[in-house]
């Protein structure tokens, strides 16, 4: 139970995909959820964290993470 409003990992893969969905099954309101995007494709598994967002409903977003993110 949490007064505030739940936020979960997102990654794509198995773990989080069964966190989340279970999460989801067990809560009236509308879970969110957040994931990071690469521009390296081998590593990116962001398509699977949005259509696994998709078909829990959670409300989704998404976190752009490349070479300029990490500029100081």
């Amino acid at each position: 139970m949490s007064d505030v409003p739940i936020g979960i990992f997102l990654s794509g893969g198995v773990d989080s995909s069964y966190v989340s969905k279970i999460i989801s099954q067990n809560r009236k309101e509308q879970i969110q959820t957040f994931s990071l995007r690469f521009s390296n494709r081998w590593t990116d598994e962001s398509n699977l964290a949005m259509l696994h967002a998709s078909e829990i409903g959670s409300l989704h977003h998404e976190v752009i993470f490349n070479d300029k993110t990490l500029d100081f």
